[in-house]
């Protein structure tokens, strides 16, 4: 998007504010993606979410093919 920006209007300063993770949407498929590699998920969704997709990627090998 900066670049974008900059090649249509080179004098126009692009500046990115991210919001608190409490005040942001997040996406499903990163969720997933995270529990899926097994990182943690504290923070991000309700705890008893967090358990339930540890359990559910825990059982599952991991595939290196693309979905």
């Amino acid at each position: 998007m900066a670049l974008m920006n900059r090649h249509l209007s080179p004098g126009l300063e692009t500046v990115f504010m991210i919001p608190s993770v409490e005040t942001t949407f997040i996406s499903s498929s990163i969720v997933r993606e995270i529990a899926q590699n097994g990182g943690s998920l504290e923070g991000l969704v309700h705890p008893e979410v967090a358990a339930a997709l540890t359990r559910r990627f825990a059982a599952e090998p991991v595939s290196l093919a693309a979905k």
